[in-house]
This record gives structure tokens, sequence and C-alpha cells, in this order.
């Protein structure tokens, strides 16, 4: 398209009038031309009213954008693409412990070899970072104190992900985080532009025990206020728990609480686990299979040990919990002779089967509903008798035994696993099969009896509370 179009003159002396007033029009027709192109040093009127159309040329030497409506230029671009929330910093490929320069992170070897993580003080906007960076292992939970992400900025492709594991050191200048190479992916590649971004993982939950301090002795004469110790120093071995009558909280007296822990009626009167604070991995645990003796200072606990993995190393804080086993249920009420006098019967049916009855929704191995009438062979009522099998507080209320009356070494036993339910003239009791012997026939005398199961045991003391749990992710922006 022509944007000036000017009239040609072919003479100025054949009518110098009509010279004059083409020359006047083709300059109009120039400034109002000049009036419609850029000016270069900015003379108004200098603003578009169109779009410019770069006909696929470049625009050269960009100056950087610095407000909301300003044009970016590819350098700018490259910097803020695949940007996330995080501090911003670039990446340093030396791998020594000593400062990098403002703005700097890097690593103590190869990106998915590190052990060592390094933030320099500030970021690449000069912001101080440093309180921040030290706060993040601060979590309670010591083996995982969060997530750090390495990006790169031009392309988000590019990262490495790393697990904080141990204690944040602060180098003066710049800071030392202990990390595990977790995952990446791509090129991490020096002067990178990179956002750094930090997760904390929540911190170890509160554990309802006693907090005390570990001893490695083994000697039974009291360590000292709040310590607890063993009778061996191979915790596998050991047999006697030594705990001090005051805990390492707040110097508070835990004897009373120590002396209940052989209370249970039961063989094994409870459990006691202690637990290193700084590392849950780190625990041992014994059953309470004796008295708890009183030696003035301290207690002495007699034990039997269950499980433990890991170490404790002298001076640890641990805590001690324990937890209370039930007591020895009560006996059951007594049938006549060795129980209750029945006739085994073969049928399989959910019907009343008759007087004096016994049997099950299937064979004794895969039965899992017992039948039994409401009256005995000597046409006793045992309804009430057989509507307690279900009283017992623990998971397996009782224990049931068909025998054989004339030859007791033929026998079906059963675990009572569930509510005994009335069927106006028998009773179903859900049951589990636990063993069998030998072989019950139609129509053969038998003896039911049952033994209840205790209920399940009341929960131990409540000891000193630990830490606070707290779960929190963070997301910053640099």
């Amino acid at each position: 398209m022509v944007k000036l179009t000017l009239t040609d003159l072919t003479s100025l002396t054949s009518n110098e009038t009509t010279a004059i007033t083409q020359i006047n029009a083709n300059g109009a027709l120039i400034e109002t031309a000049l009036e419609n192109t850029l000016s270069r040093d900015g003379t108004s009127p200098n603003t578009m009213t169109a779009n410019l159309d770069m006909n696929s040329k470049k625009l050269l030497n960009v100056a950087a954008g610095t407000v909301a409506a300003d044009g970016v230029n590819l350098s700018q671009l490259t910097a803020a693409t695949g940007q996330v929330p995080g501090l911003s910093m670039t990446m340093e490929t030396t791998t020594t412990d000593s400062d990098q320069g403002a703005g700097k992170v890097w690593f103590n070897a190869a990106v998915a070899s590190a052990t060592i993580l390094y933030m320099d003080d500030a970021d690449t906007n000069s912001a101080d970072i440093s309180t921040f960076v030290q706060t993040w292992d601060n979590s309670s939970n010591s083996s995982s104190r969060g997530y750090i992400y390495v990006i790169q900025k031009a392309s988000a492709v590019n990262y490495a992900i790393y697990e904080i594991d141990g204690t944040v050191t602060d180098a003066s200048g710049y800071t030392k985080i202990p990390v595990n190479y977790m995952i990446g992916a791509g090129t991490l590649a020096d002067a990178d532009p990179v956002t750094v971004n930090f997760i904390r993982t929540g911190d170890q939950p509160a554990i309802p025990a006693l907090k005390m301090t570990w001893d490695n002795a083994t000697a039974d004469s009291d360590q000292g206020v709040g310590t607890v110790w063993f009778n061996d120093g191979t915790v596998s071995s050991a047999t006697v728990l030594y705990i001090d009558d005051v805990d390492a909280a707040a110097g508070t007296s835990i004897n009373s609480q120590v002396d209940s822990w052989d209370d249970s009626t039961s063989t094994i009167k409870g459990t006691i686990t202690v637990t290193k604070s700084a590392n849950a991995a780190v625990f041992a645990t014994f059953n309470v299979t004796g008295s708890v003796t009183s030696a003035s200072t301290y207690s002495k606990v007699a034990v039997t040990h269950v499980t433990s993995s890991g170490s404790f190393t002298n001076g640890d804080v641990v805590y001690v919990q324990f937890v209370r086993a039930g007591n020895i249920g009560s006996t059951g009420v007594t049938g006549s002779g060795e129980g209750l006098e029945l006739a085994f019967e073969s049928t399989q049916t959910d019907t009343d089967q008759g007087v004096g009855k016994v049997w099950y929704n299937a064979a004794a191995g895969s039965a899992t509903v017992f039948y039994i009438d409401d009256v005995d062979a000597n046409s006793a009522n045992i309804n009430s008798f057989v509507d307690t099998w279900d009283d017992s507080g623990s998971t397996i209320k009782g224990r049931l035994t068909v025998k054989k009356q004339t030859a007791p070494e033929n026998y079906h036993m059963f675990n009572v696993t569930g509510a005994v339910t009335s069927a106006t003239t028998y009773s179903k009791v859900a049951v589990a099969h636990v063993v069998s012997v030998g072989t019950i026939s139609d129509a053969d005398a038998v003896f039911v009896s049952f033994s209840r199961t205790g209920d399940k045991g009341t929960t131990g003391d409540t000891g000193g509370v630990g830490p606070v749990g707290v779960g929190l992710a963070l997301a910053l922006g640099g």
C-alpha cells in the first residue's frame, strides 16, 4: 500500500498560480504523512493508533521492562519461565565448603551424590535469607526435617529434590544443610538461575510416656535423677529395667506410677517401650514378667525382651511408655461333669434340632456359627448361661470345647469371636475354629465347656507429655 502520493508538476511557468497551489497541496500531504510516523527522538505525537507489524523482523536492544505495562526482553522471559514460589538463587558448581558469593547455592558433590547443600545468606535480590534457612531443621522429626526443591527457572524439567536429615549449621556468610538426594531430572548447570523451595515436615507426635535420660550403666545402684538403665549392656539380654523415682522432664515423682506396673494378675503384667526422643526408629520393647521392687530412690522391674532396634547412647533423651495387661479372666460357670451334657447333631441348618442338641453351620474345621439348644440333655435350661458367652470385653470372648463323653480324645475347639444371638429356642454363637482331633458323630453324647476370656485391661497411666505434634508444609516465595 502506497502511503504518500504526490502530484508531479510539468511546468512552473505556464500557469504560476496552478503550480503554487499544487506545491502547497503536496506539502500538506507530506506534513500529514510525517505526522503519521514514529519519531526517533520522541517528538509528539508519537503513539500508535494501530498494531505495529514487524513483518517477522526483530526488535533489537530492547530494554528490560520495569513496570506492569512494559514489554520484556528475551533475558527476562528466560529468567521467569517455569518459576515457582521459593528463594531466587544462582546455581554454583563449585563443591568446596566456602562461601561462593551472594545469591549462590551449591553442593559438596555432584547433584545426585550430594550430602550437604550450601546456601548463601542472601538471595539474588540481596535479601537476607539466613534466619529463614536456619529454621529448616526445626522439625522434631529428626530423620526427616523437610524437603528442598532446587528448580531451574528457565525450564522446570531440570530439578533436584533433597530430604533434610540432620542439623543445619551456620557457617558465617552461608549455611550448611545435611541432605539426602531423593530424585531429580535434567541438568543444573553453573550460573543457572534457580528457585530453592523448602517444605517442612511435621513434628514427631507427642508420646504419652515418661521423659527420662538413658544411662549406659548396668549396676544395681541409682544412676541419678531422671535416669533409666538395664542390668545388661546388651539390651536384648536385659532382665531388669532400673528407673529413677523422678522423671527427667520436671523432676516429678513417678514412683507410685512405676509401682503399679506389676498390678495385673496376668503372667505378663504389661509392656514397656523405651524410645529415643530424637529418633523413634531407636527403641526397645519388654514384657513386664515379674515384680516391681523399690530400691529406695529407684525401682527394679523384672522384664523379658520382646524386640528392639537401633542403639541408645549415654545421655540420650528417651520416652518410657507402659501399657498394662488386663487381669486374668474370671473362671467360667461350671457345667455338669466336664461341661454341659448335650448330644451332637450333624445337621448344619439354622433351625432348632431338638432338646439338648448342639450343631454347627458347617463341618467343624469350617464352622463359623455354633448352635446350641436352650436346654441340655437333662432338660435343664442353659439359655441364660449361654447368653453370657459374649460378655468379655476382649476381642476373643472365650473358648468352647465340644468333647465326646465316651472318648474324650475326640474333641472340637473354637474361639468365641462375636455375639451370642438368641433364636427363640436355641442360641447362635459366632466362632472361629481352633483345632479338632478325632471324630464326633451324629447323636454322640458330648460335653460342652466354655472358658471365658478376661476383659481387656485398662490403659496404663499416662506419663509426661512429649513435644506437641504439628504438621506444617511451607511453600515460600523469594
